[in-house]
């Protein structure tokens, strides 16, 4: 289909590039898609492929239809309506934020002022950094002016490397959400580059898995976790995703309900507003479950669900149950002391429990 950013590589081992990179893939506009894989599997050389900064590699990019490199075909990076945010911020050292910032607005690729832009920028809070150079800001500090300023040439593709491994966890939530707003409201089309596999389950809904070059798998969240290659790289092991709409705050406790269906899963308080969609990852390990609803406990999520499969897992001593709840499919890690003691079984209605401090949202 032409709404889409296709990739087709097959580049031989050289002494600039010594990775054979052989990819396929195909990247569904207005969405994020992550590249996945452990370092050195190419993902940042995938990325400057895709921004036009590696002309002599053997590749194919179109985006939207728009053919930016084949055989006959060159398209060069300031041409591409695209802006990359790299590891490193790369900024001007000789000017300061606010000129940096000028630069990039000068050449903005399409000079609208969106309110998902507009709502990431002030998310960044750069106006205090303006008067300052790239030298005397914090790693943190320069990761947003350049996530910033890369917002400032009004992309419609935007390649992030890493965008938030510098960022506090509170900024990091909040730009997550604006970077799912410049999606939903401006169809922004993001291709994002992580190990941090909280960012890459609430966010992508496309992910392409790296191992030494080669694309071994994609699709969603379940193709990534279907990937053997995948099982080390995956932060906490096992986990799941559950999709639902983020219900009004209580500020008495600073939590916040995902609406699942008829379902609330209780989570720590988010940036996002109520009403906006919400994925959020969770691990096996952190369900546990019982046959009745107990209130008396401390755990907030008691999920009603329904036993789909019991597998082996990791462990001889635990056993891996697939759950149902609503439509959406989640795992729990139990011991196969517990799955005989509850006599569990496929078809059986449980109840999934879920700690709202172990959720990654």
């Amino acid at each position: 289909m032409s709404n889409a950013l296709r990739l087709r590589v097959d580049a031989r081992p050289t002494a600039e590039h010594p990775l054979h990179l052989r990819i396929n893939s195909e990247f569904p506009c207005g969405e994020v898609s992550a590249l996945f894989g452990p370092s050195g599997a190419g993902k940042t050389t995938t990325l400057r492929v895709l921004a036009g900064l590696e002309q002599t590699i053997n590749a194919n990019v179109a985006f939207a239809g728009d053919t930016w490199q084949s055989a006959d075909q060159w398209v060069p990076a300031h041409a591409r309506n695209m802006a990359y945010v790299f590891q490193q911020a790369a900024l001007f050292p000789h000017l300061s934020v606010a000129q940096n910032l000028a630069f990039a607005e000068r050449r903005a690729i399409a000079p609208t002022n969106s309110p998902a832009t507009e709502a990431m920028l002030a998310t960044l809070s750069i106006s205090e950094l303006l008067a300052r150079r790239p030298a005397d800001l914090s790693g943190g500090e320069r990761q947003r002016v350049a996530l910033a300023r890369a917002l400032l040439r009004r992309p419609r593709l935007l390649l992030l490397d890493e965008p938030l491994s510098a960022l506090d966890d509170a900024r990091r939530q909040a730009v997550m959400h604006t970077i799912e707003r410049l999606c939903r409201d401006d169809g922004v089309t993001i291709i994002y580059v992580s190990h941090a596999v909280d960012e890459i389950a609430r966010l992508a809904k496309h992910i392409v898995v790296l191992s030494d070059g080669q694309s071994v798998q994609q699709g969603g969240w379940e193709a990534l976790q279907a990937t053997t290659d995948a099982h080390g790289l995956l932060e906490g092991g096992r986990g799941s995703i559950l999709s639902g709409t983020l219900g009004p705050i209580d500020s008495a406790w600073h939590l916040q309900p995902l609406q699942i269906g008829d379902n609330s899963l209780w989570l720590p308080q988010q940036s996002a507003d109520a009403g906006a969609p919400m994925r959020v990852r969770v691990l096996a390990k952190d369900v546990s479950l019982a046959l009745h609803d107990h209130a008396d406990t401390s755990i907030l999520n008691r999920l009603p669900a329904r036993i789909d499969a019991i597998d082996s897992d990791a462990s001889p001593s635990a056993a891996l149950v697939t759950l149902r709840v609503e439509t959406q499919l989640l795992y729990a890690s139990i011991t196969r002391k517990s799955l005989a003691q509850l006599a569990l079984t496929p078809g059986q209605s449980v109840f999934a429990q879920i700690k709202s401090v172990a959720l990654l949202a």
